[in-house]
């Protein structure tokens, strides 16, 4: 029988060479940074919305989508427009080039998936699914079980920010 640490460790290495191998599947010469994605995903589904809107979505702070919005727009994947009855407000709307580039990397997602579950029957896949989940649960009771991952992220970054201010008194 495996030790459980091995497992986690066996986990933990799964879920970082699936992170190497997406930006090194995907045929886009245009690279995204962790986090990019799911910006130009929002945007796509939620054109004219606004940096407000995308910085609640994902649970950051707003400079940071400002950071993220600036170097999209750089690239070509982004435009902001302003806002007609507010001049202050500025939307954001994805290119042709941005949408190329987002389904590359769903594509990109969706072969790895293919890759990483080949060979499991549907019952094995049931299975890992009940298991993960009870994991889950054993970590961190009901407290986590519906929180999606930019919830997940938001309350990580928060803990990092306690743990920053706690060390600096």
């Amino acid at each position: 029988m495996q030790e459980t640490r091995e497992i986690i460790q066996l986990m933990d290495r799964i879920h970082l060479v699936r992170k190497i191998l997406i930006n090194n599947d995907t045929k886009q010469k245009t690279k995204l940074y962790f986090g990019q994605l799911p910006v130009l995903r929002f945007v796509i589904e939620h054109p004219g919305c606004t940096q407000k809107d995308l910085a609640e979505f994902i649970r950051v702070t707003p400079a940071s989508i400002a950071l993220s919005t600036k170097r999209l727009q750089k690239a070509g994947l982004l435009t902001k427009q302003t806002d007609e009855n507010n001049l202050r407000c500025n939307r954001l709307f994805v290119t042709l080039k941005g949408k190329r580039v987002a389904d590359s990397y769903k594509q990109a997602f969706t072969d790895l998936d293919e890759r990483t579950f080949a060979g499991f029957t549907d019952e094995e896949l049931s299975f890992l699914y009940t298991c993960l989940n009870r994991m889950l649960y054993n970590v961190g009771g009901d407290r986590y079980k519906d929180a999606d991952f930019f919830a997940l992220l938001s309350m990580t970054k928060e803990s990092e920010q306690a743990l920053k201010e706690e060390n600096e008194e």
